[in-house]
C-alpha cells in the first residue's frame, strides 16, 4: 500500500523505488553517510519525493536519517535472520493464497506473463531482470490480495531478504529461485489457494536454505 501524500504518488513512489534498488544492490554501502543532495542526484528527483521517500526507508530499518549529519546507510541485522523469515513465511503465505481467491482477470493474466519472463530470466542468469521481476511479482501480489496491511509487514523484510540476496548471489540457485517464483505466479493465476500457499512455502524454504548456506553478514564482504 502506497503512503498517503498531496505529492503526486508517481513522484514519492519513484523516488522510493529507486532508493531501494539501490540498497538492495548496496550501489548505497551500509555503514555510509550521504547528504540529501547526493540522494536527489542519484534518484533524478526533488527534495520532497526524496524526503518522503526516505521517511519511508528509514520505518522499514534500512537507513537513519541524522539530524544535521546526513543519511546513514544500515547493515543488515543478521542474527534476526530466523525470526525475518519466520514472520515472511506466514505473511507471503496469506498474501498469496487471498490474490488466489481475488485477484481480478487482468491481474492473472499479467502474473502468467511475468511467469514466462522470469523462466527466461533464471535460464539466462539474468540478475537484473530477476530482481525487477520479482518487485513486480510482489506488487502484483500485494495488490490482488486486497488487503492493505500485511505489504506494510512484508516492505521491510523483503528487501532485507533481497539485499543478502544480492551480496551473497554467487552462492545462490538462480533457476531455481526463478522457476519457483513462476510456479507461485502461475498457481496465483489459477485461483488455487492451496497450491499458492504451497508455492509460497517452497520459495520461502528455498529461501531459508540459501540464508543458512550464506551465513554471516553479507553487507561487510
Amino acid at each position: 500500500m502506497k503512503p498517503e501524500s498531496d505529492l503526486p504518488a508517481s513522484l514519492a513512489d519513484q523516488a522510493y523505488d529507486r532508493l531501494e534498488a539501490q540498497l538492495v544492490t548496496l550501489d548505497l554501502a551500509p555503514g555510509s553517510i550521504l547528504t540529501e543532495s547526493e540522494l536527489m542526484r542519484r534518484v533524478g528527483l526533488g527534495r520532497t519525493p526524496v524526503r518522503e521517500a526516505l521517511q519511508r526507508l528509514a520505518a522499514q530499518g534500512l537507513l537513519r536519517v541524522l539530524s544535521r549529519r546526513g543519511i546513514e546507510i544500515l547493515a543488515v541485522e543478521v542474527e534476526n535472520l530466523a525470526t525475518l523469515l519466520e514472520t515472511r513465511r506466514e505473511l507471503e503465505r496469506l498474501v498469496a493464497q487471498q490474490a488466489a481467491k481475488l485477484a481480478a482477470p487482468r491481474e492473472r493474466r499479467r502474473l502468467e506473463k511475468l511467469a514466462v519472463q522470469m523462466r527466461r530470466a533464471g535460464e539466462r542468469g539474468d540478475l537484473g531482470r530477476y530482481i525487477h521481476l520479482d518487485r513486480e511479482c510482489d506488487q502484483i501480489l500485494e495488490e490482488a490480495s486486497r488487503n492493505p496491511y500485511a505489504p506494510l509487514a512484508l516492505a521491510p523484510l523483503r528487501a532485507q531478504c533481497r539485499r543478502i540476496w544480492y551480496a551473497h548471489r554467487h552462492r545462490g540457485d538462480l533457476p531455481r529461485f526463478a522457476r519457483l517464483h513462476a510456479e507461485l505466479m502461475e498457481a496465483v493465476a489459477s485461483a488455487h489457494p492451496a497450491n499458492s500457499g504451497r508455492a509460497s512455502d517452497q520459495l520461502m524454504g528455498e529461501l531459508a536454505a540459501f540464508l543458512e548456506r550464506a551465513g554471516g553478514d553479507p553487507t561487510r564482504e
